[in-house]
Order: C-alpha cells, then sequence, then structure tokens
C-alpha cells in the first residue's frame, strides 16, 4: 500500500519496544511521530494487527470531524462479560453511544454547571481547610488535588459526600487508587484489552476482573437511583439523568436496553476520567507554577485580582473571565496530555484524501498527541513551558488540530468543560494563599512513568532475578520475561541439552542458580549433594515438584507427577507389580510379544528401516498386555488404535510442544489458560474410557490376571488400603495406566533404537553381544526363560552404556517443601525452591566418563562402576522416587534386543545421521532424524 512504517517482528509486530524496553504507548507514539513525521500516514503492527499513525493535520481534521461519520467508532474492545463497567459513553459502539450521548450532554451545558459551581466550592472550602494547616512542608501534589477531584466527583455524579480530604481512609478514594493501581493484574488487563482483545475477552478477563470496583459502582448506582425514586429527591444532576433514562427508555431507543450495568458504567466513567485527569492536570500545573516562579506569582496575582473584584466571592462567570490561569491549564495539557493518543476505527474501507491508501474496514487509526504537542514546529523549544503559546494570536497561528487533549469533533471529551471548571476552581484555592516551591524530593527532569503501562509488568518478571545473587549461588544471567530458559521456550534447545549446557559452564560449582520465567530454581552439580536430595535427606525432597493439571489433563495425576501425599500411597500399592516374582510371572507375555515381532522381523532383508518404530511397536505390544491385558495388535497391524495413541503422546506438534513447556515451566499461565487449548480429549477418553471399562468388564466376568489392571481394580473396589483421605477416581486410576503405557513404551522403544544405532555404528560390539545371545540361548536349549535376562552381562552393560549415552529422561527434578541448606556450603534455599539434576551432562562429563561421546560397553564392568561415584548414573533416578518400572524396563529392552539381534545384523547406510542430532523439540532424548540403519538377516 505505499505506506511507511518499521519493520514489524514476531510475536509482537512493533510493539516489542513497549513491552519489552520499557515504553509506554504515548513515548513510544511520540518516538513514531518524532520519526515519521514527514509522512501523512505511518504503518505499524500491533501483534499481527495492521494499525494506522496519522501525522498529517488535514488527514486528522477529516478523521475527527469532516468524514466523522466513518471513524466514529473509538476502536475500544468492550468486555461486558467479565468488565460490566467497560460499558461507558468513552468505549460505546457507534449506536450505544450516539443515543446516549445525546442525552447526557444537557449535564455539561453552561447552565448544568453553572448550577453546580456551588458543590465544587464546597469541596474547595474543606481542601483550604486542609492546606491551611500545612506550613513549609514537602507534598505529595498528586495526592490532595485527587481528593479534592474525588470529593467534586462524588457529589456531583452521585450526590453524595464522598469525604475524601477529611478522610484519607474514604472508601471513593480507595476505589479511585484501585481503578489506576499500577499492579500486575491491572497491567494485563489494560494490556491484554487493549492488544490481545480476543485472548482477552475470552479468557484472560475472567481472572484479572476486579469485582470490588465493579460490585462498588453497580450497587451505588442502583441504590441510589433507589433511593432518590422512593424518596422522590431530585437534585437535577448526573444520577438524575440516569434515573431519568432508566425510568423513560422509549427516549432513548427500544432496541438499547438500560441495564444497571449500562447506567453504572457512565457513573464509573464520570467518577474515574473525572477525578483521575483533572487531579493530574493541577498537580501538573503545581510542578510548573514550583519550576517557573514567575509564572506562579503572574497567576496568584490574577487570582487575587479577580477576588478583589468580586469581593472575595467566587462566582462561576469570575472562573471563566481568567484568561491566564486558562492559558497556563492549556499550556498543562500540552506539555503532559494526560491521555497521549487518540484512537478511531473505520467502519468501512477509506481512502486518506490527497494519498493513494486506502485502508480496510476495521483499521484502528492512532493519533499520537503527545508527538504532535511536543513537536518544535508547531511549538517552539516545546520543553519550556509557556502559557503564552495559548495567546488568542499564537491559537490562530496553529493548525486546529495541533491542540487535542479532549480530542475534536463530535466524539470529543464531554467533559471538556467540566474539567476545566474543576481544574480552574481547585487551582484558585491552592494557590490563593500558598506558594509552590522545588525541594531536594523534586523530580526536575519529570520523567514519564513508564510504568503507566508496562512497567509493572517488568518489574513483576524481574523482581525476583537478585535472589541467587544475594545468595551468593552463581549463575547465568536471567533476563524478562522467560529468565534462563528462552532457549527452551524458542524451541533454540531441548530441555535436557539446556541443562547439559548449564552443567558445562558450571560444573565446577556445586550449585548453580537459573530462572524458569521469574522463579528462581538451582541445578545441583555436586555428587554427595545430589546423593543428599535424592536418598539422605529424601524426606525433605519427596515432591518431585512437576505440576499436575487435573481439570483438562486429568492424566496429569500419575505416579511421577504426583505430590507426596498421594504418591507415597499409590507406590507403596502399585509396587508389588514390579517384584522379580511378578516379572517372571508376566515374561511369557513379553516372548509371546517378541515372537510376534521376529514374524515380522523375518519378512525384512537387506531393507533400510527406521530403527524407532519397530521397537516402539513391540513396547506398544508388551505394555498393552500387560497394563491393559488386551493385544495391542500394534506389530501386527501399523494402524493399530494403541500405536495411534502413542504416537499421539510424543507427537512432536506446535500443540504438544505448548503443553509441555507452559506446563512445565509455565504452570500458573497453563492451568489458566494454555492448557484449555491444548487438552486432547480424544486420549484422555481413550485412557479413561479403556481403563473403566476393563475393569468394569473383569469384575463383571470374575477375571483375575494378577496384572496392573487388577491391582488397580483392589484399590478402587478397598479404597481403605490406599487411605480414607484419597479419592481414587477413575481418572486417578486411569493416569496410573496412562504414565504405565506412556513411559514403559517410550522410554523402552528410544533406548533399543538407540543401542541398535550404536551397534550398528560399532560392528564388534554388536558381534559381542550376539555371541552373548546365542551362547545363553544355547544354555536354555534356544527357549527363552526369564533367567536369560540376568545372565547375559554383556547386553546389561551396552544397555547401561547406551542410557549414559543417551539418557531418556536427561534431567531429575525435586521441590523442598521447607527452607532447606544444603551441607558444606552456606547455602539455604527457601522452601517449594525446584531443583534440577543434569543427568545428561552428569553422564557425559569427562571427568567421570573419559571420552563421553565414544560407547564403550567396559565402563559398566564391576570394577569401573566401583570406581565411580554412585550419582554418575542417574538414568531412572535414585532413592525411594526412583522409576518404579527400572527392572521391568531392563526386562522388556532385553527381550526385545534378544529377538532382533539374535538372527538379525544392523548396518549403517546412507541414510543413517551418523553425528545423531537430538530433537530440539523433543521432551526426552530423541533423534531429530530417526534411526534409519540397514536390516538384514543372517544364518544362525
Amino acid at each position: 500500500m505505499g505506506v511507511p512504517g518499521p519493520k514489524p517482528t514476531a510475536p509482537f509486530g512493533n510493539v516489542s519496544a513497549i513491552i519489552m524496553r520499557v515504553h509506554n504507548i504515548g513515548t513510544y507514539l511520540q518516538t513514531m511521530y518524532n520519526t515519521y513525521k514527514d509522512y501523512p500516514l505511518t504503518g505499524f503492527y500491533i501483534i499481527r494487527e495492521p494499525n494506522i499513525i496519522i501525522n498529517d493535520f488535514d488527514i486528522i481534521k477529516d478523521v475527527l470531524i469532516k468524514d466523522f461519520s466513518k471513524f466514529s467508532d473509538r476502536g475500544q474492545e468492550i468486555h461486558e462479560k467479565h468488565e460490566p463497567l467497560s460499558l461507558h459513553l468513552f468505549n460505546l459502539e457507534p449506536k450505544r453511544w450516539r443515543l446516549l450521548r445525546k442525552k447526557l450532554t444537557p449535564l455539561f451545558t453552561s447552565g448544568k454547571l453553572k448550577n453546580m459551581f456551588h458543590l465544587l466550592m464546597e469541596c474547595a472550602n474543606q481542601m483550604k481547610k486542609n492546606l491551611d494547616k500545612i506550613d513549609d512542608e514537602i507534598v505529595d501534589m498528586r495526592e490532595i488535588p485527587a481528593r479534592f477531584t474525588t470529593d467534586v466527583v462524588g457529589v456531583c455524579a452521585f450526590g453524595l459526600q464522598a469525604n475524601a480530604l477529611q478522610d484519607e481512609t474514604s472508601l471513593f478514594r480507595k476505589i479511585g487508587k484501585r481503578i489506576f493501581d499500577l499492579n500486575f493484574k491491572s497491567i494485563v488487563r489494560f494490556v491484554f484489552g487493549l492488544f490481545l482483545p480476543s485472548l482477552y475477552s475470552n479468557f484472560i478477563g475472567y481472572f484479572t476482573r476486579d469485582n470490588i470496583v465493579d460490585d462498588f459502582i453497580i450497587n451505588l448506582t442502583k441504590e441510589s437511583m433507589e433511593y432518590r425514586k422512593n424518596n422522590n429527591i431530585n437534585r437535577g444532576d448526573f444520577m438524575d439523568l440516569l434515573l431519568a433514562l432508566k425510568n423513560q427508555p422509549t427516549e432513548i431507543t427500544d432496541d438499547i436496553e438500560l441495564t444497571d450495568k449500562l447506567l453504572a458504567a457512565q457513573v464509573f466513567v464520570f467518577f474515574a476520567a473525572g477525578f483521575e485527569t483533572s487531579s493530574t492536570t493541577i498537580g501538573n500545573v503545581l510542578y510548573e507554577m514550583a519550576m517557573n516562579p514567575s509564572v506562579q506569582i503572574k497567576l496568584r496575582k490574577e487570582i487575587h485580582d479577580e477576588l478583589k473584584r468580586t469581593n472575595g466571592q467566587y462566582d462561576y462567570e469570575g472562573i471563566k473571565n481568567m484568561q491566564y490561569m486558562h492559558k497556563i491549564i492549556q499550556e498543562t495539557l500540552r506539555k503532559y496530555p494526560p491521555l497521549p493518543f487518540i484512537t478511531r476505527r473505520t467502519t468501512m474501507p477509506y481512502q486518506f484524501a490527497g494519498t493513494n491508501v486506502t485502508i480496510p474496514a476495521n483499521v484502528r487509526v492512532w493519533i499520537p498527541l503527545l508527538g504532535i504537542q511536543r513537536d518544535p514546529k508547531y511549538y517552539p523549544n516545546p520543553e519550556v513551558f509557556d502559557p503564552e503559546r495559548f495567546s488568542e494570536k499564537n491559537i490562530g497561528s496553529r493548525h486546529e488540530m495541533t491542540f487535542l487533549p479532549f480530542g475534536k469533533g463530535s466524539r470529543n471529551c464531554i467533559g471538556e468543560r467540566f474539567a476545566y471548571m474543576q481544574m480552574k476552581v481547585g487551582l484558585i484555592k491552592i494557590l490563593e494563599n500558598h506558594m509552590m516551591e522545588v525541594c531536594e524530593k523534586t523530580d526536575e527532569s519529570y520523567e514519564i512513568d513508564q510504568r503507566a503501562i508496562f512497567v509493572a509488568i517488568y518489574y513483576y518478571l524481574t523482581s525476583t532475578y537478585k535472589q541467587w545473587e544475594k545468595l551468593g549461588v552463581p549463575g547465568p544471567k536471567p533476563t524478562a520475561p522467560f529468565g534462563n530458559i528462552s532457549s527452551v521456550i524458542m524451541g533454540k534447545n531441548s530441555i535436557g541439552t539446556y541443562f547439559k549446557e548449564v552443567y558445562d559452564i558450571y560444573k565446577d560449582e556445586p550449585i548453580v542458580g537459573i530462572y524458569k520465567g521469574r522463579q528462581p530454581a538451582i541445578v545441583i552439580n555436586d555428587l554427595d549433594l545430589i546423593k543428599d536430595v535424592m536418598i539422605k535427606d529424601f524426606s525433605k525432597f519427596s515432591d518431585r515438584g512437576q505440576e499436575t493439571f487435573e481439570k483438562h489433563e486429568p492424566l496429569s495425576i500419575h505416579l511421577f507427577a504426583l505430590e507426596p501425599k498421594r504418591w507415597r500411597l499409590l507406590r507403596a500399592k502399585l509396587s508389588p507389580i514390579f517384584t522379580s516374582g511378578k516379572l517372571k510371572d508376566m515374561f511369557y507375555l513379553l516372548i509371546e510379544c517378541a515372537n510376534q515381532m521376529e514374524q515380522y522381523l523375518n519378512k525384512i532383508d537387506d531393507e533400510i528401516v527406521d530403527m524407532r518404530e519397530i521397537p516402539a511397536r513391540f513396547t506398544t505390544d508388551v505394555i498393552g498386555v500387560c497394563a491393559f491385558g488386551l493385544q495391542a495388535n500394534a506389530i501386527q497391524d501399523e494402524s493399530s488404535l494403541f500405536r495411534q495413541m502413542g504416537k499421539r503422546i510424543f507427537a512432536l506438534n506446535f500443540k504438544t510442544v505448548v503443553r509441555f513447556v507452559c506446563g512445565f515451566f509455565l504452570p500458573s499461565l497453563h492451568r489458566h489458560f494454555t492448557g484449555y487449548f491444548t487438552r486432547d480429549p480424544v486420549m484422555d477418553n481413550f485412557f479413561i474410557s479403556l481403563t473403566k471399562e476393563t475393569m468394569e468388564y473383569r469384575k463383571k466376568n470374575n477375571i483375575n490376571r494378577r496384572d496392573f489392571i487388577d491391582l488397580l481394580l483392589a484399590l478402587k473396589e478397598q479404597p481403605i488400603i490406599a487411605g480414607e483421605d484419597i479419592e481414587l477416581t477413575d481418572e486417578l486410576l486411569a493416569a496410573q495406566l496412562f504414565v504405565f503405557f506412556a513411559a514403559g513404551f517410550e522410554t523402552s522403544s528410544t533406548t533399543i533404537g538407540n543401542t541398535l544405532y550404536e551397534m550398528a555404528m560399532n560392528p564388534s560390539i554388536q558381534s559381542k553381544l550376539r555371541a552373548e545371545i546365542r551362547d545363553e540361548l544355547t544354555k536354555s536349549n534356544r527357549k527363552y526363560v526369564y533367567e536369560n535376562i540376568y545372565n547375559m552381562k554383556y547386553m546389561t552393560k551396552v544397555i547401561k552404556e547406551t542410557l549414559r549415552k543417551y539418557p531418556t529422561v536427561p534431567f531429575l527434578s525435586r521441590r523442598s517443601p521447607v527452607p532447606y541448606k544444603f551441607a558444606g556450603t552456606n547455602i539455604t534455599i527457601p522452601a517449594r525452591t525446584k531443583i534440577w539434576v543434569s543427568v545428561f551432562g552428569i553422564q557425559k562429563d569427562p571427568k567421570y566418563y573419559p571420552n563421553p561421546e565414544v560407547f564403550d560397553p567396559e565402563r559398566f564392568s564391576e570394577e569401573n562402576i566401583e570406581s565411580r561415584h554412585e550419582m554418575a548414573f542417574l538414568p531412572f533416578g535414585k532413592g525411594s522416587r526412583n522409576c518404579i518400572g527400572e527392572r521391568f524396563a531392563y526386562m522388556q529392552m532385553k527381550v526385545g534386543l534378544m529377538k532382533i539381534l539374535e538372527n538379525h545384523v544392523v548396518e549403517v547406510c546412507e541414510k543413517t545421521d551418523k553425528t545423531y542430532e537430538i530433537d530440539k523439540r523433543g521432551i526426552i532424548i530423541i533423534p531429530k532424524n530417526g534411526i534409519f540403519l540397514r536390516f538384514k538377516k543372517i544364518s544362525v
């Protein structure tokens, strides 16, 4: 379209300068104006939404006045459901705005304002009493005007005494502070409401709404109107006007429902805008009076002259006659416009006059007030405070669109005249008998508070970033918003390789401090400290620190993730399934699956095969029969439902990656937001229904297989054996089957695949392993027996070396419920600090494993194992919360490898990735490019 502007970058478009560089919207738009002011229009992007900044005054006039019918929408989003007070005149869409504006305008006529004048003077006199008690003191001159304007708006809008001047704990003043409070919740509410309205409307708004403000304003409006109606009270004020609208709704239109919330929203905006913008401007005037004593003296003289003229009695006409005060307020509004921009949105495609630019309907346009009103072209030396800029002569010399603090045209600020009256009355009473001076606490540079929008977010995100430095814990420097994990969040690193990098850089330090988001966490490198955490002080570290999301991830409440209370009871009841006796009973089931795999393999000869897929089908069949007592048929049927579910669990698509990253690193965000969009109901329903139906079938038909599902059925039938205060829901039981299935098939199949990869890369080791397999089978008359598994020592070494080099779970995590001091250090961590152990880093440390990239099974000879610290090998964890299925996994992997390698050889081929690149999106250590090997039969 030929519109100049800065180049946008994902994900924030052009507003990353606001979010990441601590800008507010006003100063950002000022910067844009200063950069592109020679162009009539500037294009920029808010996230992915195209927006326009208008710099040309004739075009601004077209938008605000001449073509107002096409720009009557302010482009503000309304979030009626969770922000009922957003239905106010400033925000409303054209239809409701037009009708309400027409009915509310009479309140702000000269006659009505004149009638209100005495109310303002009563408030001003109360303020004067307060000020008379102050002499030669340092005062925050934002607070006193704020109390004054709160009282004014309280009496003019509600007909009530707000008493903010007399009582600093006044409820009205508290609500006023609350509306403009710069806390994390209010900033999120503003930012998402403005920049991501759809996300805000459909989700964020539910968690950031302020019920206290909403209820206060709505109830006060409703009760005030009811009281006036019941007692026939008429004050001729704003509340009476709303009451008349409510009682005679046909005067508006039949299509607009005049709800209590809609009426209350108009009171809200009168209150919020009426007190805050005026009080801020009064404060800014007083600041400039202190900085410019000669201007202050001249203004005070005008005030005193006016008092003499009226014999010491202020009147409405006298206020209007104070021309120098009017200039001062206008110059203050020029230099410090309370709202530093104006927005509009076109209701139809629109071509800007004098250009070839036609914008589509619904494009938001911005007018950069702060930039325009500080442009030296129109206001020479714009930082200098000069009221004479607003002499009639100077005003006449400028384009009328160079001064827009209240907007222009039909949708200008309805309360402009009220605001001027309120500000003038307040300033008269303050300056009549008092003088403002700068002091040691005065900020003479008047730095604009960037927190007005984003600094509160930035501060919140970074407020914890000094914790490890204060405790003397070394670590990488964090940056907002992701702390030290931005490479993982952005997909540049897998979590396993990230922790390995941290370990490699800081391995000489016993403890490293990092930040996941804003949450402090530590990586432990010292093996003795790791042993303390895993074993010696396990009672303090029985929590894995994994979050569960029962609402939208019911299968997350499994043994691996459960909090200590439920974990302890379930672990005690599930452990018996993994005893030697139980495993021996299951052995024949594994052999049946292995025989099925052998039949499949016998059809393959001298072909290139992905050796991740065949082991995955085998382990899927094993887990299916051992966990569910069902034939999964993954080997025979590649479209098997069990195999499809297995793939679905570990599919590396956008949804699963977001689910893992947010659930792992940003659990609060995931619990309240991303989890609703990344849940997988197909998978959840499959496992929950299968668990429930299988248990019901076994119970009904009195079937007992003494397997995993029977154990769960016994727990369900006799819940007291688990614990009376633990509810054994179908979801909780299904989650245990889910983790048995997911961990049981994927980790084992990946390790089998990695072993085969190393066998292809190391033919001599493969030959030696095959010889052991055949020797063992010869001893057992070519029958596969349980004892084979334990007799094959070299295979154990091979699998362990594979697990060393490619630990499927490359890290361990723990969390202490209490503060904990690490032995031999001065470091005490706060309760609930997340602790990480880089299994991948430790197991590739040449200090423990020389030439760690070399595949050498002899590292796991008894002698070499004894020479190392026991914490140098942690693929299944250690201590009471180690992997419950470790022995089952070894049995499954050995059976699978025996059947594959007994009569087949694997070789590298042209598709083999000889560098073994790790998939950066992977939760576990998996190859990015698969494991493609040539598969050949060999003679027995």
